[in-house]
């Protein structure tokens, strides 16, 4: 299974390259892994990044770019709110799922904790998008 995915940039990057320097890309910046914006360079730990703000979005049905209020009142971003309430235990507050039962909790949380890996800060510390994959695919 190739681990070079291109979720939210315009630019492939191919299995034997370990990056891109991408001068111009087609996308929406919620999407980009921040240390492209630091960097600017396109990496395969990029791709998971990315998908990691699809699931967020999935599990909460807001944009990326969307801004929620703290409980101090603050606009926040989306992403770092949901991987706050993922790892501070109140993931149940940001989701978007009707009370979900028993087995399905679980498997919310499960992705939910993919998510949050593939949204590490450090691109070192995010998982390939093969496991991603297996981890998807042994949820039940």
């Amino acid at each position: 299974m190739r681990d070079d995915t291109d979720f939210g940039t315009s630019v492939l990057i191919s299995p034997e390259h370990s990056h891109l320097v991408a001068t111009e890309i087609e996308s929406t910046l919620g999407y980009i892994d921040p240390e492209y914006l630091t960097t600017g360079k396109l990496t395969i730990e990029s791709d998971a990044y990315s998908f990691g703000v699809v699931l967020v979005e999935l599990l909460t049905e807001k944009k990326p770019t969307s801004s929620v209020t703290n409980e101090f009142e603050e606009p926040i971003n989306i992403i770092p709110h949901f991987t706050s309430s993922a790892k501070g235990g109140t993931l149940s507050q940001i989701i978007s799922f009707e009370a979900p039962r028993g087995d399905e909790i679980k498997q919310v949380k499960t992705v939910a904790e993919i998510a949050v890996k593939c949204l590490d800060q450090s691109k070192r510390k995010r998982p390939t998008m093969s496991e991603v994959a297996q981890k998807l695919a042994h949820i039940n």
